[in-house]
């Protein structure tokens, strides 16, 4: 699987999503860095060293998070979105995005459009 041994932080505001997350990774082989329920604890565990991936909800409790994909970007972390939203996003277009709800099959295509570098 693409995400074996992979440090994957996941970034939910939503408890149960973050959980079903958590449990999704592990199954793929992947390794869960850690977890994040606002666009601040987001930004401080991005800076951790370490992390191979990131899962990256949109709307984190009102706040969105395309700061923190702007500075994965710079950082050279590979990301995907989880989100509600259809629409484009300006700037990440090329972002791959997984859908919610989602389940296994959505993170392991979205995680192979994706270079992550284990």
């Amino acid at each position: 699987m693409h995400l074996q041994g992979a440090r994957v932080l996941i970034v939910e505001d939503d408890f149960v999503v973050a959980m079903a997350a958590n449990d999704m990774v592990r199954w793929l082989g992947g390794i869960v860095a850690g977890t994040a329920r606002s666009v601040a604890a987001a930004k401080e565990k991005i800076r951790q060293p370490g992390l191979d991936c990131v899962m990256l909800d949109v709307n984190l409790d009102g706040d969105l998070s395309f700061g923190i994909a702007a500075e994965l970007q710079e950082r050279g972390i590979p990301f995907v979105f989880c989100t509600a939203y259809s629409h484009a996003f300006d700037g990440f277009e090329h972002v791959p995005r997984i859908m919610k709800p989602y389940c296994e099959r959505d993170l392991v295509t979205a995680f192979d459009a994706v270079p992550i570098q284990i």
